[in-house]
């Protein structure tokens, strides 16, 4: 047996200074501030209006304002190796897996200075949300240069940063923070053929068959009144199904050696070239359609799958103590048209989006649940067998395709020539 021990400490600076965190109910700096046309030379001069604001009302309100904080984690890793024969083992991973929050949850506020002042306000003092990771497999060399490995694994994800809503009871405040509220659970099981002998021909596939579901804790509505219900403002019932998104990587090397071939002018024109052809695919992320207002209803759709492949063309010169790299880089080799709608970036809003899911003929539409929409809306909710992702065409000319065409499709093939030199 094999076993590897460690501990990974990790420190989190969060840069300094101090963050307007110390009453999240500050009416009178957070509602709309009057403002005049000296506003724009204050900002032609590299101020701010509205952090002048906060740090007068932090003068006349000690404590507004609050240092933003820093974070020390100690994360433990354990790997363990059992070897069976001389080609296969049983392995263990365990370990904790810190992250810095993405700064855009961090640093980032939103506030206009008429309508409704503060709309966001990111938060500084997330604390680096941690994934406790599982993995057990099975390694088997099965012929030589071939390796199987299959492996379980789990990961229970938690602190990431959700929302939070304030509120007071006035109405006069009503703007979205974050906080360490959510949590993802992920788990599934991995095969992984592969052949790394540096020879001719070298390659890699895996499948991954992944189930995950995620939610948020907590209360979701944080009100300036306390309230005699605990249950009041929780989230409750949000927790999204356990549902299953398979991925095929592979990746195929073709590689002859520096020196094969004959040799012309010199030089070894045949030796010295890789080509590399890497494809993809998963399936399509999930999103919640509910028009009948149902409760518990969540990821009952699917967005279009993805797939891809890409090709490298790399040839190896040597001049002297220089190493020429030629290469051809080849993105989207077949040209697909790969689909952006899981992006909603081809949707104008949501009543965009909402009659082109109705206009499609889905199998969910076969109910007499849907009667009502059917007579208020002639020709949607038609019962049938098309797809998330279809489009009007001559044999579906009632899809209402989304407003913004030029959205619908994105990642061209792109190619890419040039050389790199190695001293």
């Amino acid at each position: 047996m094999v076993a590897n021990l460690g501990v990974r400490f990790d420190y989190y600076n969060g840069g300094g200074g101090k963050w307007p965190s110390g009453d999240p109910f500050a009416d009178e700096v957070f509602r709309p501030q009057k403002v005049d046309t000296s506003l724009f030379a204050l900002l032609g001069d590299g101020r701010s209006y509205i952090w002048e604001i906060w740090e007068q009302y932090d003068k006349e309100h000690p404590g507004f304002l609050q240092p933003i904080k820093n974070f020390f984690t100690v994360s433990p890793r354990i790997g363990v190796s059992f070897p069976v024969t001389t080609n296969s083992k049983f392995y263990f991973n365990y370990g904790h897996f810190r992250s810095n929050p993405p700064y855009y949850t961090m640093y980032l506020y939103r506030y206009r200075y008429d309508k409704n002042g503060l709309y966001n306000m990111s938060n500084p003092n997330l604390e680096p949300p941690r994934t406790i990771s599982y993995e057990l497999g099975l390694a088997y060399n099965f012929i030589e240069g071939y390796l199987m490995q299959l492996s379980g694994y789990y990961k229970d994800i938690t602190g990431q940063a959700g929302e939070v809503q304030y509120q007071t009871s006035s109405g006069t405040l009503n703007y979205d923070g974050l906080a360490n509220n959510e949590y993802e659970d992920i788990q599934g099981f991995e095969v992984t053929l592969s052949k790394n002998d540096q020879s001719w021909l070298n390659f890699w596939i895996n499948f991954n068959y992944m189930l995950s579901k995620s939610g948020l804790t907590g209360k979701q509505i944080i009100s300036d009144v306390t309230i005699n219900n605990d249950q009041e403002g929780l989230y409750q019932g949000n927790e999204s199904r356990a549902l299953p998104r398979p991925k095929i990587n592979a990746n195929v090397t073709f590689r002859s050696p520096m020196d094969w071939g004959p040799e012309i002018l010199g030089a070894k024109i045949f030796g010295g070239w890789s080509m590399t052809i890497f494809g993809e695919w998963y399936a399509g992320s999930y999103f919640t359609y509910n028009p009948l207002g149902k409760l518990h209803i969540s990821n009952n759709m699917q967005w279009p799958d993805y797939y891809m492949v890409d090709l490298k063309l790399n040839k190896v010169v040597d001049v002297g103590h220089l190493k020429l790299n030629f290469y051809v880089d080849i993105s989207n080799l077949f040209n697909f048209k790969v689909s952006l709608m899981r992006y909603e970036y081809a949707f104008q809003d949501d009543n965009d989006l909402n009659k082109y899911l109705a206009s499609l003929h889905l199998p969910m539409y076969d109910s007499p649940e849907f009667d009502q929409l059917r007579e208020n809306q002639p020709g949607y909710y038609i019962p049938g067998n098309d797809k998330v992702g279809d489009l009007r065409s001559d044999e579906k000319p009632y899809i209402n395709d989304p407003n913004y065409s030029f959205w619908l499709f994105g990642e061209p093939r792109d190619i890419w020539v040039g050389v790199r030199i190695d001293f």
